[in-house]
Formats: C-alpha cells, structure tokens, sequence
C-alpha cells in the first residue's frame, strides 16, 4: 500500500475519531512495506523496506524520505557517506540529532536467499551523513522485526525473530563496557562511531514457579528445584543460592556481595556457546537469589553416564574442553574456579553444557553476615595446589581441573578416590602427588590421555598447556584412536 492517514487527537473531551486521507501528491514514495518509521522535529522519516514483488523476487529498498507534517509533502533526502544496504524489518529510534537502525534482512549473495542482520549504522538529520557503527562487547543476535527503544536515553533492543536468547540488550555509545545498574546516560554527537553493548539480565521473579516439595539436588552452595515458566510451561532450573543476611539488608557487606552477583550474572548472560548452559535470568525467592537456567533432564554428567555407561565420553570431554577455551578466549577471560563433573550437565539431545562458573568462588567470598555451606567435599580433589593454598583461581587452575574432571570421567573414579578423608587429599594436593595409573586400570596406561592429564597436573602453572593446547591434544588423540 502507498496510502496515508491521519488524525487529529488534540480535541478534547474525544468520545470519537475521524480518519482523515492525506491527498497524494508528487513526489511519493514507492509502496512498501516492513520500512521502519521514525518522528524528528515535526517530520517523519521513513527508510528502506520491501517493495512491490516482480515475478517471485522481492524489491528490496535503500531510499529515505521525509513526509512534512505541517505541508503535508514528501521529499526524498539526499544522503551522503556510507549509503545503508536495501533492507527491511529493521528497527529505527531517534536519540538527540540521530536515527539509529539496527538489524533486518538483506539480499543473500546467491539469488533468492536472504541474510537476517547484526550490523548498526546511524543517520545524522542535521548534515544527512549515514555512518556504519562499530559495535563493542557482546551484541544483540543478528535478528528482524525486533523493537529498538529509547529510555532514559538508552538504546534497548528488546526480542525480535531468529534471536538466540529472550533478552534486552542496552547499548551505549561511549567506548567501555558498563555493568547494567550503572550505564552512563548516552550522549550522542555527530562523531559518534561505536555502539557498545551491555546485556540486561531478566527479573524473572513474577514468571518462575517451583514445583515439588523438595529440591531435586543439594550443593555446596546451593539447592536445585525443578520448576516451570508460569506463562509458558517452559521447564526451568531454580538454582537457590544460601545466602541470607542475617542483618540489614543494606549494610555494606550485603551490598558488596550483591553487586558481585550482578556482575556474575552479567557474565554468564554474556557467554554464548553451544557448550554453556544458557542463563535465561534470576528471581527473589522469599528474598533469596536464584539462577533460572533451562532444565537438563538427563542430570550431570556423572548421572547421564550412569544411566548410559556406553555413551561417548571422550566426546563429551571434548565438548567441556571446547567450552572452557571459549571461556578463556573471552575479552577480558572467563575464569571458571569449579571444574567438575556437578557443574556439567547433559542436553536433551546428549550434549555437554557448563554451567556456574564464578558462582563458587562468589560464594566461598561470602562476608559473615551470610550463611554458606563452604564444603570442600569433591570440588577439592580437582583443585590446584595455588588454588586451595593461596585461593588464587587463573585460567591455569581452571586447565588443572579439567585433568581431573578427565580422569573421572573416563574411569568412573574420583581423583584420589582411596583417599577417604577431604584433609589428606588436600595434603596430597599440597604435595604435589596426582593420581596414579595403576589405582586406574580402566584407562590403560598408554592412552595418551595420561600424558595430557600429566600435563594438565604439572605443579607450576606456567608449565600446563593452555586450555586451546589441551583441546588441540584431546582432538589429535581422538583421531589417532579412530585411525
């Protein structure tokens, strides 16, 4: 359609509304559709959108125009720099002297396909320049049909279709990331040139119900109940954390640990990788923070096995090993601090996914005035010497995890499993002993899986391979297996 309306809502006291059609006069734009339309002191401007079809093939546009409100006439503007890709279902917002366009779809390269986008560019009203923005941090997924909002001079990208996650996005314009409760306001001039953008971790406190009358799983830290979307039956893990002040809930020790939560959950909403578990947002639950994360019915991966002893393992292995490298190859790194086989869980579809990293070490940082079950039962005997001795956790304590994350899983044995007292492993830690072959006949001892493992467990750090040399030794030794 190439029509327009309009009606006039300043009369008062309205008890009914008139369309008025506004008379078409040259020049008109081109009937489209799916075009983004935006309002900039008294005129509206539209841009691109999909035109009328010839034959099977869309039309897809690039032109701007901008309809006077006042006289009631179009003019088609005259642009100049960087001239915007035909597209359409992109989003549009106005901030200051600006027009902002995120996303849409493209015309593919091979005839008849299409590209749903990620790109950004913006349109300055005053001088008519189009700019392509560089966007910093982790961006929206490339989407269509998706909102673009102004609030409180934020940019918001909020859902869309083809999107990976239910999330919003904010975008600053100013260099540097910021934690979500504390983005700067956006100023916005004609050398703006990047975008960057922040994830907003979802209140999901009003939509999650727990189900049963006990938690599914018990943790150090935490309880694991079963629940569901309330709108959506979707079902969902509710990870409650045991953190309770004691005390006022503003004192400087709680405010610490909460904004150390925010950041942590920021993080984790951050990362998107096949082989980490989704975070889909948090909830208060009777004043309680919780992790609200998809359901994994096929449990951890030591329960998934149990259940299916003739499953893959050494490509599960490699799937954990393939997260964590994607982990540390985050900017800046994403230091797990609790490799283990509870907090790896299996997918429908049998896959491996990594979940609560940080979360422990948050939790063992706990001020006094909350409550933490600081149990070392398991988590110890996959950690470094630097770790237990020093508390530091580096990407090289992460690497030395997974040796023994490995160990386990290929032979169904916990590292130093003849040790039954938590004290004396740690003094074997401290000693620098590791597992011996012999106590693991599962794995004969010319697997070079103990070579790796070896490597992984070498007693200065600097001496382990990176998390990207241990998954180049875990695919070469897969492949020597399969020759």
């Amino acid at each position: 359609m190439d029509d327009m309306w309009c009606i006039d809502l300043k009369t008062e006291g309205i008890q009914y509304v008139r369309w008025r059609r506004v008379p078409k006069k040259e020049p008109w734009p081109l009937p489209r559709a799916y075009h983004s339309t935006v309002c900039y002191e008294g005129s509206l401007y539209i841009f691109g959108g999909e035109g009328a079809c010839h034959g099977e093939r869309r039309v897809l546009l690039n032109d701007l125009w901008t309809f006077d409100i006042r006289t009631e006439t179009w003019t088609e503007v005259q642009c100049d720099g960087l001239l915007q890709q035909s597209r359409y279902s992109h989003s549009a917002a106005v901030i200051g002297n600006n027009m902002f366009l995120f996303g849409g779809i493209v015309a593919g390269d091979t005839e008849g396909t299409y590209v749903t986008m990620d790109d950004a560019f913006v349109f300055n009203f005053r001088d008519h320049t189009w700019r392509s923005l560089a966007m910093l941090g982790r961006t929206p997924s490339g989407n269509h049909s998706g909102a673009l909002l102004v609030v409180d001079s934020q940019l918001v990208v909020v859902g869309g279709q083809w999107g990976t996650k239910q999330s919003i996005h904010i975008a600053d314009a100013r260099e540097g990331s910021h934690a979500p409760d504390s983005l700067a306001k956006l100023r916005f001039t004609t050398e703006t040139t990047n975008l960057t953008f922040t994830t907003e971790v979802v209140d999901l406190s009003r939509f999650v119900r727990k189900q049963g009358d006990s938690a599914h799983a018990l943790a150090g830290f935490s309880d694991v109940w079963k629940g569901e979307m309330t709108e959506t039956g979707q079902p969902i893990a509710i990870k409650v954390l045991r953190v309770m002040n004691t005390g006022n809930q503003d004192d400087p020790e709680s405010t610490r640990l909460r904004t150390r939560f925010d950041r942590e959950l920021t993080i984790w909403m951050e990362c998107q990788h096949p082989r980490v578990l989704e975070l889909l947002g948090y909830a208060y639950i009777e004043g309680i923070p919780c992790l609200i994360s998809p359901w994994c019915s096929k449990g951890n991966i030591l329960e998934y096995l149990a259940q299916n002893p003739n499953a893959n393992r050494m490509q599960l292995v490699t799937q954990v090993a393939e997260g964590l490298v994607y982990l540390h190859g985050r900017e800046p790194p994403v230091i797990h601090s609790d490799v283990k086989p509870a907090n790896v869980l299996i997918s429908d579809e049998g896959d491996a996914k990594i979940c609560d990293f940080g979360i422990s070490k948050l939790m063992m940082d706990a001020p006094s005035g909350f409550t933490t079950t600081k149990s070392t039962n398991c988590t110890s005997r996959y950690s470094a010497k630097e770790l237990l001795c020093e508390g530091n956790s580096t990407m090289m304590s992460d690497v030395f995890a997974l040796g023994m994350f490995i160990l386990e899983v290929m032979t169904n044995k916990p590292p130093f499993f003849k040790i039954s007292r938590e004290a004396m492993v740690l003094v074997a830690i401290t000693n620098g002993d590791v597992p011996a072959t012999e106590d693991y006949p599962e794995l004969p001892t010319v697997d070079p899986l103990w070579d790796i493992m070896r490597e992984c467990w070498a007693q200065e750090p600097t001496e382990r391979p990176t998390m990207v040399e241990v998954l180049d030794k875990l695919r070469k030794r897969d492949e020597i297996r399969e020759g």
